[in-house]
């Protein structure tokens, strides 16, 4: 029986094809029946959570991140995957968008933005969460500029291009074709770096802060209440040029369940789980410590 047909059911003849259709679950709630329909918190009858309102951008391709990490982790998947908690999607097939979100110069804006939450393996970890990715300037291609446009277009090509030898790596069971696909994966993800180092017009000097700073002290990672540090905007972008990667994301435990607006610089909607997410190159890992790939 379809859901929709389930749902214009009556109360009594829905909990009858409960029964019928998946009896240890009516049996594991049927004492709780008193209580649960007292929740607040349910949907069309007493035994359901409440719908959701953004199943269908589970189904879509969608960027997928995890609420903490300690490396730029952002996975684009194309299959329809859903997540169940501890991670977050923007609703969109952006390959430029992934590769920024990837890149060396993202990770350096968030780790002056976010709050230093521990250390793991010897790396701080950042928290991905609404509030600071909100602050991290995405830069716009302008329309009608022959040469921003270029760019963009390079940089989608690179990040299709890593998504490509990510599947064949995962793939790959013979150690030397592995080191051969990682070799060109490094050099693909490096020269994705360079391309956004020239999309935010970086300089030498700014270049080397970004690959060389250390992203938090512990000092810092002590003073998280607070927490203020450099503005990432000074390089080579400002706020007439730059978007925002993601407008307020929500969680699927939050009251509504709603869509949130779209994300302004990504023309999609973002949206909170909680599931570990994968990155680009490797959906079955779900750690949040792999190292970065776009």
């Amino acid at each position: 029986m379809a859901k929709n047909e389930v749902q214009s059911l009556s109360e009594k003849d829905a909990w009858n094809w409960l029964q019928k259709e998946h009896s240890k679950v009516s049996q594991h709630l049927e004492p709780f029946t008193v209580a649960c329909q007292k929740r607040q918190d349910q949907g069309e009858y007493w035994w359901e959570l409440r719908s959701c309102d953004y199943y269908q951008y589970f189904e879509q391709s969608k960027i997928i991140f995890p609420d903490i990490c300690k490396g730029p982790w952002f996975f684009l998947d194309r299959s329809g995957m859903y997540l169940a908690n501890t991670g977050y999607i923007l609703g969109v097939d952006d390959p430029y968008l992934l590769g920024i979100l990837n890149s060396r110069v993202f990770w350096f804006a968030i780790s002056h933005i976010s709050i230093p939450f521990g250390v793991r393996a010897g790396e701080y970890r950042y928290r991905l969460i609404y509030q600071y990715m909100e602050k991290v300037p995405i830069k716009e291609l302008q329309v009608g500029k022959e040469l921003d446009q270029s760019k963009g277009i390079k940089l989608r090509d690179l990040v299709e291009q890593m998504l490509v030898l990510s599947e064949k790596q995962a793939l790959a069971n013979v150690p030397h074709e592995q080191t051969r696909l990682q070799r060109q994966i490094e050099a693909t993800d490096r020269e994705i770096d360079r391309l956004v180092y020239d999309l935010y017009e970086l300089t030498d000097e700014e270049i080397a802060i970004v690959e060389g700073t250390a992203v938090a002290s512990l000092e810092e990672v002590c003073e998280n209440d607070g927490h203020e540090r450099a503005n990432p905007t000074q390089f080579g972008i400002g706020d007439d040029q730059a978007a925002s990667v993601a407008n307020p994301a929500q969680h699927a435990g939050e009251s509504g369940c709603g869509p949130s607006a779209g994300a302004q610089g990504t023309s999609g909607p973002v949206h909170g789980i909680r599931e570990p997410a994968p990155h680009s190159g490797s959906p079955g890992s779900a750690s949040g410590d792999s190292p970065r790939s776009s």
